[in-house]
Parts: structure tokens; C-alpha cells; sequence
């Protein structure tokens, strides 16, 4: 449940960032991302004696059987079936991470962001690190996401006495939109995933 999590996150990254190539990677891992989290979800309630249920596994499977009932091996169709999603899963998850998060021209992986104090880039990802050296709101930022540029699109952080915010440029809009409700960080992903992000 946790990878899909991760894998629908980073899928819906791919999809808002306004960057080329980067949306079919982000669809891709929000279709993997939700079958996790369903099979996450079904292990949870206990379905299928705990085992939960992968869709496309079950998918794969049965496509697998299908082929191999040609072959008069139906077990061994299924068995290949399964492998095939497997291989599948591995592949799209790495390589559609690492496309959808990679930035041409800067390192993948390093620590420190900036020179702010902490903090760590993971591709278009900066994490935790501390803001706010000149005068100013002082905080942290939990998530920055970035374009080719280097400029970010998309920050989650915390202001000293004022709890999280989210800001988001979303297309259309000239300045920075900042919301520091639930409802309002909804409406600011549900703008960005149909409409995509301004540069």
C-alpha cells in the first residue's frame, strides 16, 4: 500500500510537471500506484484469505492462460503471465520514477539544497530544509517541485506559527496561490493534474 502510495505520487508528479515526456511516466505509475494501493487495501480488509487482490497481476495471469490453453499449457501460460507482470512492475517503477524525476544537468541524488541549512534533492524533488535566513516568514520546506529550470512549481512547507501551506502556480494565473486548508489543497491538485503547471 505504501509503494503504490509512493509510485501514485510520483505518477501524479509526471503528470503536472510541465516538462515533455514526462506525462506518460506519471500516468503509467498512477496505474500501478492505484493497483498497490488496492491490493494494499484488500490484503488490510483481509480479502482472498489476506493475499488482497493485484488486478493486473490477475490480468497478466489470465492473458498468460489464455496464450498458454494455444499451447495446450495452461499452468505454464499463467506461470509466464505472472512473470511478465512482474518484469513489468520492476520496469515501470524505476525507469518511469527516474524519468519522470529527472532533471537534465543536475545530479540525480544529493544532499543539501541550496545552501539552506538540511535538506535533501532527490530529481525535481527538494526536501526538508530550512528557509527563511533573511528577514521574512522563517519554516521549513517539507516538498519543493521543480521544473527543468530549477524553478519550483509546487511547494508544501511550514511558516513559524502558522502551520503547513501549500503553494501552487497554476496555469492560467499569474502569481503564486497559496492555500493552508484541506479543501483548498485539493482544489490546488485537482487545478494542477487537469490543467498542468505554468512554467
Amino acid at each position: 500500500m505504501g509503494i503504490g502510495a509512493v509510485e501514485g505520487i510520483i505518477g501524479f508528479i509526471g503528470v503536472v510537471v510541465p516538462e515533455p515526456n514526462t506525462t506518460a511516466g506519471g500516468v503509467l505509475l498512477l496505474i500501478h500506484g492505484g493497483n498497490g494501493f488496492l491490493e494494499g487495501g484488500t490484503q488490510i480488509m483481509n480479502a482472498n484469505n489476506g493475499q488482497g487482490y493485484n488486478a493486473m497481476m490477475l490480468g497478466f495471469t489470465k492473458i498468460g492462460g489464455y496464450a498458454g490453453d494455444l499451447f495446450g499449457n495452461r499452468e505454464a501460460g499463467e506461470t509466464t503471465g505472472s512473470f511478465l507482470y512482474l518484469a513489468n512492475a520492476l520496469v515501470s517503477s524505476t525507469y518511469g520514477s527516474y524519468k519522470v524525476l529527472k532533471v537534465p544537468g543536475r545530479p540525480f541524488f544529493r544532499a543539501g539544497v541550496g545552501g539552506q541549512p538540511g535538506g535533501l534533492e532527490v530529481g525535481r524533488l527538494q526536501m526538508l530544509y530550512k528557509f527563511g535566513r533573511l528577514p521574512g516568514p522563517k519554516g521549513t520546506t517539507i516538498l519543493n517541485i521543480m521544473n527543468n529550470e530549477g524553478k519550483w512549481f509546487l511547494r508544501i512547507n511550514t511558516k513559524v506559527g502558522q502551520g503547513i501551506s501549500l503553494n501552487g502556480r497554476i496555469i492560467g494565473l499569474k502569481k503564486w496561490h497559496e492555500v493552508k486548508d484541506v479543501k483548498e489543497i485539493l482544489e490546488v491538485m485537482i487545478k494542477l493534474t487537469l490543467n498542468g503547471a505554468t512554467k
